[in-house]
């Protein structure tokens, strides 16, 4: 699985924030949670998408709502993955490098 992490411009209703690329062979459809971590990655944990905080947390690509938190101070040093699972008969897990989210004001 590769990955391409990166932020958006600052300003825009919606920011995103990470993505991530992943392929299956055989082609199957793929399923993405992305996850958080605020403890220095000690721990993940799922990213639930009814806060109204963040986009997008079950798609390659994860947003934040730029109204929602005052990004520089809620989040800056955050460290996010995706996990990306095929699911067949035997389901199969991949999880993305976490990456930390450095904001600059």
């Amino acid at each position: 699985m590769a990955s391409a992490f990166f932020c958006s411009t600052a300003g825009a209703a919606e920011a995103t924030l990470f993505s991530v690329t992943a392929t299956a062979s055989p082609t199957a459809t793929l399923t993405y949670q992305w996850q958080q971590s605020v403890n220095g990655g000690a721990t993940f944990s799922n990213i639930n998408a009814n806060g109204g905080v963040f986009t997008g947390v079950t798609t390659d690509t994860l947003g934040v709502n730029a109204g929602m938190t005052d990004t520089s101070s809620t989040w800056n040093g955050a460290k996010f993955r995706c996990v990306v699972s095929a699911p067949s008969a035997t389901t199969v897990t991949a999880t993305s490098t976490a990456k930390t989210l450095t904001v600059t004001p």
